[in-house]
């Protein structure tokens, strides 16, 4: 193993360490180490809570829902701007929420919608998403074999000497995912992660510890980050939800959602959103 993908390979094991350490090490799991100190009055997350701030709070007090984008599910939407939140683990949630609100993930759309949450809200809608089983995939898109293929060796093989480690390395076999830190992408839309990965690389995303996909996706070409995004949302694992049963993938049409939030199909990063340390921000290199 060369010194990059070496120092790469041990950035990904290190960024786990602080979740490992509070217990988070399966999706959904909810112990009190986990959010001590995080100010939830109860100690504990409610997913029966989090289900109210997911559409809109018990009372609708809320100015958004959460299911207006994502679905009461976590289906999300197949246009790219609204990505399945099924199948991820409450701790990989709530943390893109506190970096949502932080403003560690720009997000014109996400950032003051967090905002408005408590840490205890953020808390109980992730436990509500993450206890959500066997959501529906919807129809799986005709793709070029080749494509598909060409990702797949892209995800499960590391492409040179010197080139990324290997996406399942961290994202799991078929991509299911690596608990709690490292998310889940099998079945994930194809152009929200053409998108991530876009931002990845120009150094506009973040929720990135240790920088490591700032690092993988600079080294991908627009053909490989698309055959790779091509590969991912092709999957339909036999498990759909981490650690459950087995459990038949059904397809059924995806129902069109309300836009409630004022978002837009194809948000595009402003000049203020560098999260990496002398990134450009000229937008990704072509």
């Amino acid at each position: 193993m060369t010194g990059k993908r070496a120092l790469l390979t041990t950035a990904c094991a290190l960024a786990l360490l602080p979740a490992l350490a509070a217990g988070a090490d399966r999706p959904g799991r909810m112990t009190s180490a986990v959010w001590s100190g995080s100010g939830h009055a109860a100690g504990q997350p409610d997913p029966n809570r989090g289900r109210f701030v997911a559409i809109g709070g018990e009372f609708g007090e809320l100015r958004f829902a959460c299911s207006s984008c994502h679905g009461f599910e976590g289906q999300g939407d197949a246009s790219g701007a609204f990505p399945r939140l099924a199948d991820q683990s409450a701790w990989y949630l709530y943390g893109t929420l506190r970096d949502f609100a932080s403003g560690a993930r720009p997000s014109k759309v996400m950032g003051p919608i967090a905002a408005e949450l408590s840490q205890a809200q953020m808390q109980d809608v992730a436990a509500y998403y993450a206890s959500v089983a066997d959501v529906p995939f919807p129809p799986e898109l005709r793709h070029d074999d080749r494509l598909v293929e060409q990702g797949r060796r892209i995800a499960n093989t590391a492409m040179a000497d010197d080139g990324p480690p290997a996406c399942a390395r961290c994202h799991g076999e078929s991509g299911i995912g690596n608990a709690p830190l490292y998310p889940y992408l099998a079945g994930q839309y194809q152009p929200y992660l053409e998108q991530q990965l876009e931002l990845f690389r120009a150094g506009r995303r973040g929720g990135d510890p240790m920088g490591v996909m700032h690092a993988v996706a600079q080294q991908l070409s627009n053909d490989q980050i698309h055959a790779l995004a091509v590969y991912f949302a092709s999957l339909r694992p036999e498990n759909l939800t981490p650690g459950g049963g087995p459990s038949p993938v059904v397809a059924r049409p995806p129902q069109p959602l309300p836009m409630r939030t004022g978002a837009v199909m194809s948000p595009k990063p402003g000049e203020g959103d560098i999260v990496v340390p002398g990134a450009s921000s000229s937008g990704p290199p072509r």
